[in-house]
C-alpha cells in the first residue's frame, strides 16, 4: 500500500515537470510558485504518508506485541486456573482429612469416657480392697485373742487332767485293793 502510495506522488511530480516545461515565463512563474507550494505539500503528504506507515507499522508491531502478551497471559491465567483447581483439590482433601480427625477426637472421647469409668470402678475396687483388708486385719486380730483363749483353755484342760490324775491315783490304789 505504502509502495503505490510513493509511485502516484512520484507520477504526479513528473506530470507536473512537464506541465511547466510547456508554459511561458509569467506563468511559470506562477507556475513555479504554485509547484514549490504543491511540491512543500507533497513531501509534506509524503513524509506525513511515510510517518503514517512508520506509525502504522509501530502500531502494528505494537499491536502484534501487545498480542503475544495477551495469550502470554492466557497462557499464565490457564496456570493460575490450574494451580487454584490442584488448591481447591487440596482443600476438598483437606476437609476429608478433617472430618476424618474430628470422628478420631469423637472416639477418643468415647474411649476417655470408658477410661474415667474404668478408672472408677477400679477405685471402687481399691476402696472395697482396703475395707476388706481392715476386715481381715480385725479377724486375724480376733483368732489372735482366740488363740489367747484356747491356750488359756489349753492350760486349764492340763490343769483339770493333773487334777483328775490326782482324784484317780487314789481309786486306781482302791482297785487294787479291792479286786471284786
Amino acid at each position: 500500500m505504502r509502495q503505490s502510495t510513493l509511485d502516484e506522488l512520484t507520477r504526479f511530480l513528473t506530470e507536473m515537470e512537464e506541465d511547466l516545461s510547456q508554459c511561458n515565463e509569467s506563468e511559470l512563474k506562477k507556475r513555479h510558485t504554485t509547484s514549490i507550494i504543491i511540491r512543500g505539500t507533497l513531501i509534506l503528504m509524503l513524509i506525513l504518508a511515510v510517518g503514517n506507515g512508520y506509525f502504522l507499522l509501530s502500531l502494528s508491531n505494537g499491536l502484534s506485541n501487545s498480542l503475544g502478551k495477551v495469550d502470554s497471559i492466557t497462557a499464565e491465567f490457564g496456570d493460575v486456573t490450574h494451580s487454584l483447581t490442584d488448591m481447591t483439590q487440596s482443600v476438598i482433601n483437606m476437609n476429608i482429612e478433617l472430618e476424618t480427625l474430628q470422628r478420631i477426637n469423637n472416639e477418643m472421647a468415647a474411649v476417655t469416657g470408658e477410661v474415667t469409668g474404668i478408672s472408677s470402678a477400679l477405685t471402687g475396687i481399691g476402696s472395697s480392697v482396703g475395707e476388706l483388708s481392715d476386715e481381715l486385719f480385725s479377724v486375724d486380730r480376733s483368732m489372735g485373742i482366740m488363740d489367747g483363749q484356747v491356750y488359756n483353755l489349753t492350760g486349764n484342760v492340763y490343769q483339770i487332767g493333773g487334777s483328775v490324775h490326782k482324784i484317780t491315783r487314789p481309786m486306781n490304789f482302791m482297785n487294787k485293793m479291792m479286786p471284786w
